[in-house]
């Protein structure tokens, strides 16, 4: 932000006149010095009730966002599974639920324990409440490993009626 000012007083004229040229004041100092100046008056803000419904009421938490719509994807169907502790054992559930208006589920679990996981999420059932008619997924399966259950695990999922994506959030 700038502020254009004429001041100068040109005594090269033979009138003597005000001769005005052009010079930029940088608002912006003034601006941080004000913000500094509101910061310190500034209370304690309380967590926004968005904020609070986001907290964390189990060690295991996702999210899912359609990409293609640019919003959370609400009412995802999703089942929760371990493997036994050998190689090739099978899948047991030990969860479900869905996700809510801010595509969050946050209620999987009570506790965890090391092992590995899989989360199925039902991709068709969304798609089809949605008026989706062309998808190429019609679930997503994500396996993951949980190595310290002491440590919170946020598996996210970006979605799209023709591709996914999916990291160790936080």
């Amino acid at each position: 932000m700038t502020e254009e000012r004429s001041y100068v007083r040109d005594s090269s004229t033979r009138s003597g006149s005000v001769q005005r040229r052009p010079f930029r004041i940088n608002l912006l100092f003034k601006l941080i010095g004000k913000k500094k100046h509101r910061q310190r008056k500034s209370q304690a803000i309380s967590p926004s009730p968005l904020a609070m419904t986001a907290n964390r009421t189990s060690p295991l938490t996702t999210h899912v966002l359609d990409t293609s719509l640019g919003r959370p994807a609400a009412e995802v169907p999703i089942k929760l599974y371990r493997t036994g502790e050998r190689l090739g054992e099978e899948w047991s559930q030990v969860s479900s639920g869905q996700t809510n208006s801010d595509g969050r589920c946050n209620n999987l679990l009570n506790t965890l324990e090391a092992g590995v996981y899989k989360i199925t999420f039902d991709t068709a059932t969304y798609f089809n409440k949605n008026g989706i008619r062309q998808y190429f997924y019609p679930y997503v399966d994500i396996v993951f490993e949980v190595q310290d259950p002491n440590q919170h695990y946020h598996v996210p999922l970006l979605l799209n009626p023709f591709g996914y994506s999916t990291y160790r959030g936080s």
